[in-house]
């Protein structure tokens, strides 16, 4: 994996975290995948209590079409870091 990829893979991974593993872009076949992230289309927010809207800000930040334009691997850590122990959320699991 090259680092232009490290960014968008860490919040696709944290989208299948905070949905219990669900899929990423199940059922889309990769031209219209394709065509709907140049449109700007994004993985949908996950319908979880405990992910706030700042933590789906930090995923749709490594979504960023230009890959200059995404964080720093070091700056997500940090935020995803300070959100944690700001908000301490937990998912029930049951």
């Amino acid at each position: 994996m090259t680092p232009v990829f490290i960014q968008w893979s860490y919040g696709v991974t944290m989208w299948e975290i905070f949905t219990c593993g669900r899929v990423p872009y199940a059922g889309i076949q990769a031209i219209g995948l394709f065509k709907g992230l140049k449109r700007g289309e994004r993985l949908e927010k996950p319908d979880n209590k405990a992910c706030h809207d700042d933590i789906y800000d930090v995923m749709f930040s490594c979504w960023e079409m230009e890959a200059g334009e995404r964080p720093q691997f070091s700056d997500l850590v940090v935020t995803v870091n300070d959100l944690l122990e700001r908000d301490a959320c937990y998912m029930e699991l049951s």
